[in-house]
């Protein structure tokens, strides 16, 4: 049992590290949901009671939590499948490149299927991941050599940080907001 314990605790980066890439997580993905939920706000407001308005940002903040903790998970078996000293070693900014090609890979897929009236061929969707896997290991390769950039992430990260300590414990209280109601039931 001492072995696995030894072999995780050499491959999960430190809190701190953790913490800032989560960060980065946490402010994309929140700030997302808000944005769509303030884009459709106006239409809503006309038709739509106010608690409903108000249950309909509850559930997008918790489904923003659980995407989140999701997407930490992911990059953290991501270190798991990698050799140690590829992944751990600099996981900030190795971490924020990741979800920087993430992000793009994400919204070409959902350009791919979802705005395009034809499914594309299996040779397509081939090309798009090894680009995307040559974007990933050329820059993190980059991102490896020239230092300014990884202080650049890293005070990014540190900005970007204090997202986490007022998006968490939205989602927590949206969470229990929602436990709440479908427990009471409102209406």
């Amino acid at each position: 049992m001492r072995l696995i314990g030894n072999i995780v605790k050499k491959r999960i980066p430190d809190r701190t590290e953790l913490r800032l890439v989560f960060g980065v997580i946490v402010f994309l993905v929140f700030s997302w949901s808000i944005w769509k939920f303030l884009y459709g706000l106006p239409s809503q407001l006309l038709s739509t009671y106010w608690v409903d308005i108000v249950l309909h940002f509850l559930t997008l903040m918790v489904t923003a939590l659980i995407e989140s903790i999701i997407t930490i998970i992911g990059i953290l078996l991501l270190g798991f499948l990698l050799p140690v000293k590829c992944f751990r070693d600099g996981f900030p900014y190795k971490g924020f490149v990741t979800l920087l090609v993430l992000t793009g890979m994400i919204m070409w897929v959902r350009r791919v299927f979802v705005h395009d009236d034809y499914f594309p061929s299996v040779d397509v969707l081939y090309v798009g991941g090894a680009i995307f896997f040559a974007a990933w290991v050329s820059s993190l390769v980059l991102f490896h050599y020239v230092k300014p950039l990884q202080r650049f992430v890293l005070f990014v990260e540190g900005q970007v940080e204090v997202f986490l300590w007022l998006y968490v414990p939205l989602g927590i209280v949206g969470f229990l907001a929602l436990f709440l109601v479908s427990v009471v039931g409102y209406g």
